[in-house]
């Protein structure tokens, strides 16, 4: 793999967007470097892949990076197309530091004023635990994916399926931010009883999430209580009612595998 310094990392950002934009040709004439900023395929519904950079649109700004990762530590650069303003974090760490490189990189970006990578800074209010618990319960993201919410210590906090638990800082009565993402959850009111659903507003998405009961398991989650048998049976039949959910993708899938095989899991690694 390539070794680098997050320094030259930069330089490298500063220079393809020099030369795509006619200021500089160190090394790559425009037209090819210009290949390294325009969209050349669709990676999903906000995001595209340029030849060698990821590509994100944020609000009216366009961003351009790309991440790495090897024994030992993970690094992620991201710079503005139109302005040129940008990071590069390297952490020496090589499990869960994506939560850190994106607190890194926001606090950089509310720091340097970056130009819509971040939403606008919010302040907590104060809800009694009283008040916070008809909002706990299982919300089904997608067909492999549900969001547990649930009062820890008079808090609400939040965990997506197989990801770590985050607090849910209320910044309005049933609206809710957390400290590591943009995202702001937005909870149904309950008039009786507990909430029937939960809106996760992204700059880039919005999802909608209805309650679903406890006793429910989705695919992953069978997985990850080593019920193999009935997970793999839940995969066919999620393949067989789209071939195209995100969920049976041979490369989510196959992400799964090496996931549990980091883990010594495997037995769900070969499910």
């Amino acid at each position: 793999g390539l070794w680098t310094t997050p320094t030259d990392l930069a330089k490298f950002a500063i220079a393809a967007r020099l030369m795509a934009a006619r200021k500089s040709s160190q090394v790559l004439s425009p037209e090819t470097a210009s290949l390294m900023l325009t969209p050349q395929i669709k990676i999903d519904k906000v995001d595209d892949m340029a030849l060698g950079f990821f590509l994100e649109q944020r609000g009216e700004s366009a961003y351009f990076g790309h991440g790495g990762a090897d024994v030992g530590f993970v690094c992620q650069m991201v710079a503005n197309k139109e302005n040129g303003y940008g990071a590069a974090v390297m952490t020496n760490s090589d499990t869960r530091v994506a939560p850190l490189i994106q607190e890194i990189v926001r606090s950089i970006a509310i720091e340097y004023r970056w130009k819509d990578y971040v939403t606008p800074v919010v302040e907590p209010v104060a809800i009694a635990p009283k008040e916070l618990e008809p909002y706990s319960g299982r919300y089904q993201l997608s067909s492999d994916s549900v969001l547990t919410v649930r009062l820890n210590d008079s808090r609400l906090e939040g965990e997506t399926t197989d990801s770590p638990a985050y607090e849910l800082v209320p910044v309005a009565e049933n609206e809710f931010v957390r400290r590591d993402s943009e995202t702001k959850y937005i909870f149904a009111k309950a008039e009786k009883g507990s909430s029937k659903s939960v809106t996760l507003r992204a700059p880039r998405e919005e999802v909608n999430a209805e309650r679903t009961p406890d006793d429910f398991m989705l695919p992953l989650e069978l997985l990850l209580a080593g019920n193999t048998d009935a997970a793999v049976r839940a995969y066919l039949d999620l393949r067989d009612k789209d071939p195209k959910d995100p969920a049976v993708d041979e490369n989510r899938l196959n992400s799964l595998g090496y996931k549990f095989v980091g883990e010594k899991k495997y037995r769900e690694a070969i499910a």
